[in-house]
């Protein structure tokens, strides 16, 4: 089953991140949880798309264990570049929004060359 594993900040709790995985959208669950009972919205900070999500967060939590806040729950006290760090490495994707950027600037300059290729054309 195609998801997401995501890695989301809240400005209540500067130094913990939460780690998840959702089958949906990684913005809606972050809205999901940005509920009455914290006084400031969870912000997306990174996710990658996987084949087993679920595989994917236990090997995350498992790795990040000695970072957890609280046993049952999926805080961790952690930088979430490092996190992220390890959810490449452990799914071997790079960060989605990562992906989506290297794409539209590969699209980018493959724009300029075929622009550049007509102009010679024309002279």
């Amino acid at each position: 089953m195609m998801g997401f594993v995501y890695i989301l900040t809240n400005e209540a709790y500067p130094e913990l991140v939460k780690v998840g995985e959702t089958s949906g959208d990684p913005e809606d669950r972050a809205a999901q949880l940005s509920n009455t009972s914290v006084p400031y919205p969870f912000k997306v900070y990174g996710f990658v798309q996987v084949d087993d999500p679920r595989g994917v967060e236990r090997k995350a939590h498992s790795k990040l264990n000695k970072y957890r806040e609280s046993r049952n729950r999926e805080f961790f006290k952690i930088s979430p570049d490092k996190v992220l760090k390890i959810l490449e490495e452990i799914s071997g994707e790079e960060d989605y929004r990562r992906k989506q950027k290297a794409k539209i600037e590969r699209e980018k300059q493959r724009e300029k060359q075929d622009k550049r290729k007509q102009q010679e054309r024309n002279q």
